[in-house]
């Protein structure tokens, strides 16, 4: 199993349960600069396509707190949607979540959904780098509706397998300084 599969799986079954992290760092790495709390400046989503920014998202969070945590042996930077500067909620959004892919943190998120014939695959990743003021997150969502071959079934094992056959689709720019 790859560790974005095994990343993937933990997302979806972590994804129903509410209070699933604790906000201490089991184990963090010391100076990780991404850690802290962040006022969102910009962000914009183009659900159309990849060709632009796309219009500004309301609606969404105005604060977020990253904290690097270890889940199950994988490192993870956390998010976690606050209401203000000060509070933050106690369970983690895995889905806006990053991982460490070896070259920076990054979201990673494939999704796999249909039949024996068909299968809707999806992949969304985008780096997080870091700014003067915070960081930004450019993230493009690929997908594509692909044929199955006799045996195959609708997993997200065929995301990269596939991924030649999967379109761009959306792209989200967040923007956000630390506070």
């Amino acid at each position: 199993m790859t560790r974005a599969l095994a990343v993937t799986l933990l997302s979806c079954f972590l994804g129903f349960v509410t209070g699933c992290g604790d906000t201490a760092d089991p184990e963090p790495d010391e100076g990780n600069p991404f850690e802290g709390t962040y006022k969102v400046t910009s962000h914009t989503k183009d659900e159309m396509g990849c060709t632009g920014p796309g219009t500004e998202v309301t609606g969404s969070d105005t604060f977020f707190r990253l904290t690097e945590e270890n889940l199950f042996g994988t490192a993870v930077l956390a998010y976690r949607t606050c209401t203000d500067a000060t509070t933050c909620e106690e369970s983690t959004n895995l889905f806006a979540s990053f991982i460490n892919m070896g070259n920076g943190w990054v979201r990673h998120i494939e999704t796999a959904s249909g039949t024996s014939e068909t299968c809707a695959l999806s992949l969304t990743e985008g780096p997080l780098v870091e700014t003067e003021t915070g960081l930004r997150l450019e993230s493009r969502t690929h997908s594509a509706d692909v044929m199955l071959n006799m045996g195959e079934e609708c997993d997200t094992d065929l995301v990269e397998p596939r991924r030649d056959e999967l379109t761009c689709t959306a792209i989200e720019i967040l923007v956000a300084d630390k506070l």
